[in-house]
């Protein structure tokens, strides 16, 4: 019994403070500005927050500010609650002369 107890315990702690996390990363989110990557790694790895449709918005004003590159590569980030996109890994390259 006190074993079921701690169980049910741990895991309604554990939603709690993901939920409490997930909010702060919308929060953290709407800060940021519209034309911009929310992180750049270099190497031409750039991170995009998924916000609706503000992520098009936000790769769209990217890339005519940056006329010399193109997408090489994407990958979504699905480390959301239950599996959802938070983001996108976007590698970009020089755009061939």
């Amino acid at each position: 019994m006190f074993r079921m107890i701690t169980i049910i315990m741990v895991v309604t702690l554990l939603g709690i403070c993901l939920i409490g996390c997930s909010r702060d990363f919308e929060k953290r989110i709407a800060a940021m500005s519209s034309s911009s990557p929310n992180m750049e790694y270099g190497n031409g790895v750039f991170y995009f927050c998924y916000v609706g449709d503000d992520f098009g918005a936000r790769l769209s004003s990217f890339i005519e500010q940056h006329p010399n590159l193109e997408v090489s590569a994407m990958a979504s980030d699905d480390t959301g609650p239950f599996g959802h996109t938070r983001g996108y890994f976007v590698i970009f390259k020089q755009k061939a002369q």
